[in-house]
């Protein structure tokens, strides 16, 4: 069983790995970040024993968008699959911690999977209802936080990748999650 108590377990892809500020930009919260890169869904639930049973959060953030790059991925997923597999793995985690509130970050837009946007809007749609349904399940826009009043991404957040936010991006996720209720 869990050893470790925990605030807040952040999970996900590299986007997760990547807020090496995390403890910084969550002082009052003891924070464990569990993302790795390249993660796609099917493969936090393939390791997710691995990933949760160190710990026992009181929250649990989550973010993950490798299922649908829109490269030359013949890994791609469609986004009714995609939606199968979050319900799948929040399902599992609410399971297993009951107690624990779940925040689901949507899917941010960037300039290197541009020609996915239209399928990036629908599967925030789905989660965001998915997450409306669920008391322990909310949703947290974070993707308008990166986005120019025209609807395209800062590139300014971006790293030059224009995939990775910067460190202000991650401020903006950050006042959105606690806008969210993470405590």
């Amino acid at each position: 069983m869990a050893d470790f108590h925990c605030d807040a377990l952040f999970v996900g892809s590299s986007s997760i790995r990547m807020w090496k500020t995390l403890k910084e930009d969550f002082p009052m919260l003891n924070v464990v970040n569990r993302g790795y890169g390249g993660a796609t869904i099917r493969d936090i639930l393939y390791n997710y024993s691995s990933v949760f049973s160190k710990y026992q959060p009181r929250n649990i953030v989550f973010y993950c968008d490798n299922d649908i790059s829109g490269g030359n991925n013949k890994h791609d997923i469609t986004a009714g699959e995609w939606y199968d597999l979050y319900r799948t793995f929040f399902q599992q985690v609410h399971a297993d911690y009951p107690d624990a509130k779940i925040y689901a970050l949507s899917i941010k837009y960037s300039g290197n999977r541009a020609k996915i946007r239209d399928t990036q809007r629908l599967v925030n749609a789905l989660l965001k209802e998915y997450c409306d349904q669920q008391s322990w399940l909310t949703y947290v826009d974070v993707t308008s936080t990166l986005l120019l009043p025209d609807g395209t991404p800062d590139n300014s957040l971006f790293l030059q990748d224009q995939l990775h936010i910067t460190r202000q991006g991650y401020t903006l996720w950050t006042n959105a999650i606690l806008k969210a209720g993470l405590k």
